[in-house]
């Protein structure tokens, strides 16, 4: 085989090597969005299909949309386009959706094999993971169209603070002396709301605090500090201490605090609540 046949063979293998991983659809499945794929429209895509058409492939293009699929922000330019459309019959408000299209050979002009709204159609129907009542997509995916890759990333609006939950009265057992106040407030501020915590991170299991069992006085403290299974946000890390990082206010000593003294009621045994995607919790259980 002489050089040229050699060269063009290679040539030839790469671009069936290519072709095959620019066609792969990918989805991001350990974190939904929250939001159903059903709400996935295609007007969300509509407008930037018509963009990435309008360069006949050979262009990036990269919007952030609203539920609507109004432009706000032109990334590659950084400069914003409108304001977020208000509907308030919608219960999905406040989402957006990165939307882009990286041709694989820039400035040169290749005919979509798959329309441009068709992979984002088939990265609504292969994206998704079941909820407890519908299937809701994940928060990021990626499809070839063996011109580029069309990728999708939904941003759901940021959590709110949860309602603090109160175990009910001998959830754990009969059998629990008192907490005494005095030697709480010391462990959360000498051995768990510690300056050199690590940030919280989703899936990284050994920055959480789960189940750290502390016994003083033949009383057992526990306490908890960890990523809610399955939630997403856009920051998927977070101080351990200051959850909200505009806010010191919220913080580790008065979350946990406030799960033993505004659960009074249940003899103090403890709660939790949810700030974002971290649970923070304290319990004391039967010593029986």
């Amino acid at each position: 085989m002489n050089l040229f046949k050699a060269q063009s063979l290679i040539l030839a293998i790469s671009s069936l090597v290519w072709v095959a991983a620019a066609n792969t659809l990918a989805c991001e499945t350990e974190y939904t969005s929250g939001l159903p794929s059903a709400n996935f429209t295609p007007s969300i895509y509509a407008r930037f299909c018509a963009e990435v058409d309008k360069y006949e492939g050979r262009q990036s293009v990269s919007w952030i949309v609203d539920m609507t699929g109004q432009m706000l922000v032109d990334k590659l330019s950084q400069n914003p386009a409108a304001s977020p459309s208000v509907d308030t019959d919608s219960p999905f408000l406040g989402y957006t959706i990165d939307l882009d299209y990286n041709p694989t050979n820039k400035g040169v002009a290749c005919e979509l094999p798959t329309a441009c709204a068709a992979n984002f159609e088939a990265l609504r129907s292969r994206c998704t993971r079941s909820g407890s009542e519908t299937n809701l997509m994940t928060y990021k995916g990626s499809q070839g169209s063996g011109c580029g890759i069309f990728t999708y990333y939904i941003t759901p609006p940021r959590r709110g603070d949860g309602e603090r939950r109160c175990y009910p009265l001998n959830c754990f057992g009969s059998h629990h002396m008192r907490v005494q106040e005095w030697v709480l407030d010391r462990l959360l501020r000498t051995k768990i709301c510690t300056a050199n915590r690590p940030r919280v991170i989703a899936n990284e299991k050994s920055t959480w605090l789960q189940d750290e069992q502390i016994w003083i006085n033949s009383v057992p403290y526990v306490f908890g500090v960890y990523w809610l299974d399955g939630c997403y946000q856009k920051q998927m890390d977070v101080d351990f201490n200051f959850p909200i990082d505009e806010n010191k206010d919220i913080n580790c000593y008065h979350l946990l605090w406030d799960d033993y003294a505004k659960c009074l009621s249940n003899d103090g045994i403890g709660g939790n609540i949810t700030i974002g995607c971290v649970v923070y919790e304290y319990k004391t259980i039967d010593q029986g």
